[in-house]
């Protein structure tokens, strides 16, 4: 049965913090969508997920200018999706961001 892995995404002083950097996905034992939690984030930024050459969802759906990203629908392609999650202000500058990972396999 698939499920769901929390990403816990956060916008401080500090620079910003991913928890986990790294999900593992396993479409036939275990999670196979991504809910993204945006914490922190400035009014006035919005956030994107950037794949760097594809992404492993079929479906990313962006909720409250991005302040939650949800990824499913599984391509069921195996490898390691490398991503950045950026925070754009509202002329479209990337003021921040941080590239986690995610691995996909089927029983991983």
């Amino acid at each position: 049965m698939a499920g769901t892995a929390t990403v816990t995404v956060t916008y401080g002083k500090d620079g910003i913090k991913v928890e986990p950097m790294e999900v593992r996905l396993a479409w036939e034992k275990g999670n196979d969508t991504v809910n993204w939690i945006v914490e922190n984030c400035p009014k006035e930024l919005n956030v994107k997920i950037a794949w760097n050459l594809m992404s492993p969802f079929w479906l990313v759906e962006e909720i409250d200018k991005g302040k939650r990203v949800i990824g499913r629908v599984n391509s069921q392609d195996e490898g390691e999706y490398g991503y950045s999650v950026l925070f754009i202000d509202g002329e479209g500058q990337v003021v921040a961001g941080i590239d986690p990972v995610i691995i996909n396999h089927p029983h991983e």
